[in-house]
């Protein structure tokens, strides 16, 4: 354990000394015809070539006629223009993979793996992401 322990701070430590904290918005459509809004927070690597991203916030949506607020957290990993990531909340797992704009904009693709009987997040879903970090604007 202590052994996954120091991998695990070894390997993200240079990224998460250089991190720079931002607002996370997005909006996200799902296979059930679901669409909801995300507020949240991220932290981000320098946005260069490539770079980690960990985020958490809430979907905001309707559900049968009730407003509904889904928490989830997340992590993304993107290269130039590529990017993936894997997000869990109160519904579903969600690994993901899209187009990202040196993870500023975000066209994400994914599949949902639902957590429990009439998830609302379950089978294909997109999300447009809009990362705003740095003191940069979204533009």
């Amino acid at each position: 354990m202590k052994k996954l322990f120091f991998v695990f701070v070894f390997t993200l430590f240079p990224f998460l000394t250089k991190a720079q904290l931002g607002v996370r918005t997005a909006y996200t459509f799902t296979d059930k015809v679901y669409h909801y809004g995300f507020a949240g927070v991220s932290s981000n690597s320098d946005p260069f070539y490539g770079g980690f991203s960990y985020y958490g916030g809430a979907h905001i949506g309707s559900h049968k006629g009730k407003v509904q607020f889904v928490p989830e957290i997340g992590a993304e990993l993107y290269m130039m223009l590529f990017g993936i990531g894997l997000s869990a909340n109160t519904h579903a797992i969600t690994p993901r993979a899209g187009i990202s704009f040196f993870n500023k904009y975000q066209l994400q693709a994914g599949y949902s793996l639902p957590l429990r009987e009439g998830a609302t997040f379950e089978g294909f879903t997109l999300s447009f992401v809009i990362n705003i970090f740095g003191g940069m604007s979204p533009w």
